[in-house]
């Protein structure tokens, strides 16, 4: 059954992402210059209507005088103005536009429409002439006489543009903005593309190496020169990169010492059993004893490979309970006392805790840590009746956190050893080699364990001169 997985994509791209940033920046540009434009248009006819008023309200005191003087010549009275509309049409003219008085009539006539704006009160500012529609302010000018003011004359203000030219010219303006509007959207149209492949090629470039990266095939480490989240983007990808091919290396190195680590015992057991139907070894209690142990090595390596392999799935579960954590390395202790003094061992505790203090533990798991723990101190630990290596285990317990600190006396490890000590098959060529009887394999399920505890562990070197191991579990 092939369980490969497929890199092809998994749809058609319909419309990429340069088009698409493309059609965004267009629209957005688009949004922006036709909002600029409605707000600068709205703007100019306001203005533009508040200066044709203000424009307006200046003929008020061009009118002023003619009807300062209209006012002596009738006895300082309105009456016979308000009873004579149509004087009141030739004097508004006259005054503002006196080369419009002789002018023959239309219908309807132009300045009679303009006239109609322009109203008469008196100085009680009670209305004479003219019409005021509802919910307009117009605006007043006083009329004096003899320092007395005699009357107001008003004016209408516009509330939209009526003059032929005023309207001419705001159209001539709405034109040239619209054509501003217009050149601004078609530049940032054509800036938009190669704005959109500035930003796509990198994205393009990830995915090329992605690609490549699936496919396991080398590639160049992306650019990070961007400053941007597209250059952390790369960063990111490179370290990405950088740890996929170190865990494929630590892959394939991992299968190689599985098999040469499989292989070194079956081999001896293979020449063994030859030996044996060969006739060079008898077949007697000791070549059998002999094939036991070897194959009691492989099948301790065997169990060892199969609880790394549990935990890297997340199959191995904890059950996790209160446990008095003293007692548990004492009986440890009990059941190897005979290997430890059959290799001139000397082993002492320190204990800065009480034996009923809890843990909570695994408690197979912990003593299958304090096991490897003391395997691994045994098979690489000098020691000789005249001169016993040395084991020195101390318990502490300080905010929440018990502190298990495991020593043995030399040989110790490089310094460059110690981060490496956890690291599966590892070993340190000079001191601690295969022939003393480790599978590289003790330290990494010490370390497995610790982590499914929520502990720590970390490698020094000890005072003894051999190595020592910190580790912390919470309470």
């Amino acid at each position: 059954m092939n369980n490969k997985p497929n890199l092809s994509p998994p749809f058609r791209i319909f419309l990429s992402i340069r088009w698409k940033l493309c059609i965004l920046v267009v629209i957005a540009t688009s949004l922006v210059a036709l909002t600029m434009y409605s707000f600068m248009q709205w703007s100019f006819d306001r203005g533009f209507l508040r200066y044709i008023n203000q424009r307006d309200s200046a003929q008020l005191e061009k009118l002023v005088p003619s009807l300062t003087s209209y006012y002596q010549q009738q006895q300082q009275s309105w009456q016979a103005l308000t009873q004579n509309r149509h004087h009141w049409g030739e004097l508004v003219i006259s005054a503002l536009s006196p080369r419009l008085v002789n002018r023959p009539p239309r219908h309807p006539p132009p300045f009679r429409r303009y006239v109609r704006r322009f109203l008469l009160f008196d100085q009680h500012k009670q209305l004479l002439i003219g019409r005021v529609p509802d919910k307009v302010t117009p605006l007043l000018h006083p009329i004096e006489y003899q320092q007395q003011v005699v009357g107001y004359v008003g004016l209408i203000p516009r509330k939209e543009l009526t003059e032929f030219n005023d309207i001419a010219f705001a159209e001539k303006h709405q034109k040239l903005m619209l054509i501003i509007t217009a050149i601004v959207v078609i530049i940032m149209a054509l800036l938009a593309i190669p704005l959109a492949s500035s930003i796509v090629k990198p994205i393009q470039r990830l995915r090329i190496a992605m690609d490549q990266l699936a496919n396991r095939q080398a590639h160049s480490p992306l650019s990070t020169n961007q400053r941007d989240e597209l250059g952390l983007l790369a960063n990111d990808f490179n370290i990405l990169s950088q740890l996929l091919s170190q865990q494929e290396l630590l892959r394939k190195q991992w299968l190689a010492d599985i098999a040469h680590e499989l292989r070194t015992p079956i081999s001896v057991l293979q020449a063994e059993m030859e030996a044996i139907e060969d006739g060079i070894r008898p077949l007697n209690q000791d070549s059998i004893q002999s094939l036991k142990m070897d194959l009691g090595r492989l099948t301790h390596l065997v169990n060892d490979l199969h609880h790394l392999a549990l935990e890297d799935i997340g199959a191995i579960s904890y059950q996790l309970s209160q446990q008095a954590i003293i007692p548990i390395l004492h009986n440890i202790l009990e059941r190897h006392s005979q290997l430890i003094s059959t290799h001139n061992l000397e082993l002492t505790i320190k204990s800065d805790i009480s034996e009923t203090t809890t843990v909570t533990v695994d408690s197979n798991r912990i003593q299958q840590l304090f096991t490897n723990l003391l395997v691994n101190s045994i098979h690489y630990t000098d020691s000789t009746p005249d001169n016993p290596g040395r084991i020195q285990v101390s318990l502490q317990q300080q905010n929440g956190v018990i502190t298990i600190t495991w020593e043995d006396s030399a040989p110790s490890v490089p310094d460059s050893a110690l981060p490496l000590l956890f690291e599966r098959l590892y070993r340190v060529d000079s001191a601690r080699q295969r022939d003393k009887g480790g599978s590289g394999l003790g330290l990494a399920i010490v370390k497995a364990i610790i982590d499914g505890h929520h502990g720590t562990i970390k490698a020094e070197h000890s005072a003894l001169g051999g190595l020592k191991l910190i580790i912390s579990l919470p309470l």
